[in-house]
């Protein structure tokens, strides 16, 4: 039964947020709690996704509904949330709890499928050639589940199932749209209650998506494999910013780990230079970031990055999961570069964007780390025009691209 999807539905006693230790219901194979649950607040609107806690896609579509409009109706009595876990891509309970972080509060109620038979009764109700996971559904006021009987058809729903041609992809602007209209045109005595917030800090999830998902998603956006492999330099112009002084920037690179960069300063110009690992300092101004910071990052460049022909160049890299960062939800990739250095690479599971780089001390905590910012396309490549060298939380230098030029062949 690995293939099957698990419900996660929001659970709500009272209107009171669950206990850490009563966090998602364990249902039976009649779904009873589920369905006691869902009839017990047929007055509301009600939304019911069905996700699987290490289905990547899935998780991200959790984030991003609470994103659009949930989380910020967490005080209005006159909406629900369910979210059904099932066991897809070899999910089991114990993925449950880490992926709730990502849609919780007083008015969503969790449970998880333990047989995933739910997929097969919204399949059924939904009409579906295919076991039915990965949806989210609305559903209006009055309508009711009967014990023993499949789960009632929808008012609205979508779905994020690659090749299915029934219902709509999953948009988070429209599917709060269809809520919101719903929900207002109830109306209730009931003033909407306060909420406190949940400051827990975010956790890393499991992910069951294979890493050639990720980089695979990354190479795309970055113009895809066959055409970044035909750049054989680039050439970019602008500023690096240290301490609130901006600074004239130009850097050429070429393949396969050519840097020269050139820096004016008032005490006269910084340059530096690699040639296959070998970095050259000279000039007579000082140099932009701390040697040790530089250092790592001169001898770590590739034109292609890490991701392309990874095994052939000989670097290690691992799946770690996904993790809530603000409004994203990126996968999280660890990679060992054939030099020896451990790097964490967050890649932003919509854009593909690589927007965050730690590289990891020996006693695996972030060392320094590079984000990157202002992404656009550059004669259908894709380029950030920020860089941010951080030490912590304390900015070390900020460079910004003016413009940049691609030589392809």
């Amino acid at each position: 039964m690995n293939r099957f999807a698990i419900l996660v539905l929001p659970f709500l006693v009272a209107v009171q947020p669950l206990a850490a230790n009563d966090r998602y219901v364990v249902l039976d194979q009649e779904l009873t709690r589920l369905i006691d649950d869902f009839n017990g607040m047929s007055d509301k609107v009600r939304l019911l996704f069905i996700s699987g806690p290490t289905c990547g896609i899935c998780l991200r579509g959790l984030a991003d509904l609470n994103d659009a409009f949930i989380a910020a109706r967490q005080g209005d009595p006159r909406l629900h949330t369910f979210v059904l876990h099932v066991p897809t891509l070899d999910a089991e309970e114990r993925h449950v709890g880490p992926s709730i972080q990502l849609l919780e509060g007083p008015r969503v109620s969790h449970y998880w499928d333990p047989d995933g038979r739910s997929g097969l009764g919204f399949q059924r109700a939904l009409g579906l050639p295919i076991y039915a996971w990965d949806v989210w559904l609305i559903y209006p006021p009055g309508v009711r589940w009967t014990q023993g009987e499949d789960p009632p058809e929808p008012d609205f729903w979508q779905h994020q199932l690659g090749g299915l041609k029934q219902g709509e992809k999953l948009d988070p602007e429209i599917f709060a749209a269809e809520t919101i209209r719903r929900v207002e045109a109830l109306d209730f005595q009931a003033q909407p209650t306060a909420v406190a917030r949940n400051d827990r800090p975010p956790t890393l999830i499991k992910v069951d998506q294979p890493r050639g998902v990720m980089i695979g998603q990354n190479l795309e956006a970055r113009g895809g494999y066959a055409r970044l492999k035909q750049i054989r330099g680039i050439e970019a112009i602008g500023t690096i910013e240290v301490g609130g002084q901006p600074l004239t920037l130009a850097l050429e690179l070429a393949r396969p780990d050519v840097v020269n960069r050139r820096v004016e300063t008032p005490a006269g110009p910084a340059e530096a230079s690699v040639r296959h690992g070998r970095i050259r300092y000279s000039g007579t101004g000082p140099q932009p970031l701390p040697r040790d910071v530089d250092v790592a990052i001169l001898k770590a460049f590739e034109l292609d990055g890490w991701l392309a022909d990874w095994k052939d160049k000989g670097h290690k890299v691992w799946r770690l999961g996904m993790i809530k960062d603000a409004q994203r939800l990126p996968w999280v990739l660890e990679v060992e570069h054939r030099n020896g250095q451990i790097w964490q690479m967050y890649i932003d599971s919509h854009t593909g964007d690589a927007y965050r780089l730690q590289l990891m001390d020996g006693d695996g905590e972030p060392a320094f780390g590079i984000e990157y910012d202002d992404f656009r396309d550059v004669d259908g490549y894709r380029f950030a025009h920020t860089v941010r060298y951080l030490n912590g939380d304390e900015v070390l230098a900020v460079e910004r691209y003016e413009s940049i030029r691609i030589d392809a062949g």
